[in-house]
């Protein structure tokens, strides 16, 4: 007896799990928070667990002319995907929103703009927040077929994992919400 796995029409607030089905290494054991998702407009999303090196903000800091870079420095930032690496692109939570946010669930929201940042170094910080460098995207139709090639499983969003600081361990903790030892998976599928 084969197990239908039923997705939702919109992904969005959800996250996506890399399966050993994808090798690419940028999406290699990528865990991506789905920012905006539709069957007939694709998808938007960012990795939420390939730290940067903390010599980025410091170069965001002199790209952007901004005077200071520690207040920055106390937020985290992701590879967000191979799309636009040179856009910033703000996760943070809702108590934090402003004219410039577009909402995703009741508690998470996503900016974009300059001001954001200048608004993090004059010390108004959400409370929880991330920033990643670039996006991953999939044109109409494109991320479904992933889904039915079991390139990614899809689970509800956890702040702890969306949020969390231990980036080496999201793919895990993530895969684990779903009781799946990561050493149990197999690049092998079918259908029945």
């Amino acid at each position: 007896m084969t197990e239908t796995i039923i997705h939702p029409s919109s992904l969005s607030g959800y996250l996506l799990v890399a399966t050993p089905n994808l090798t690419d290494s940028i999406f290699a054991q990528s865990v991506i928070y789905i920012c905006a998702h539709s069957v007939d407009g694709g998808a938007i999303g960012l990795i939420i667990n390939k730290k940067l090196d903390h010599n980025v903000t410091e170069e965001i800091t002199k790209q952007l002319h901004l005077m200071d870079s520690h207040s920055l420095s106390t937020i985290p930032i992701t590879l967000g995907g191979p799309v636009e690496t040179g856009r910033g692109l703000l996760l943070h939570s809702t108590e934090w929103d402003n004219k410039n946010s577009m909402p995703i669930t009741p508690s998470i929201s996503l900016s974009t703009s300059i001001t954001i940042l200048k608004d993090i170094l004059s010390s108004k910080t959400p409370q929880k927040a991330l920033l990643a460098l670039g996006h991953s995207s999939w044109e109409s139709g494109q991320l479904e077929e992933e889904l039915k090639h079991n390139a990614w499983l899809p689970i509800k969003a956890d702040d702890d994992i969306v949020f969390g600081k231990n980036y080496a361990q999201k793919w895990r903790k993530a895969l684990l919400t779903l009781h799946i030892q990561p050493e149990h998976l197999t690049t092998f599928y079918g259908h029945a």
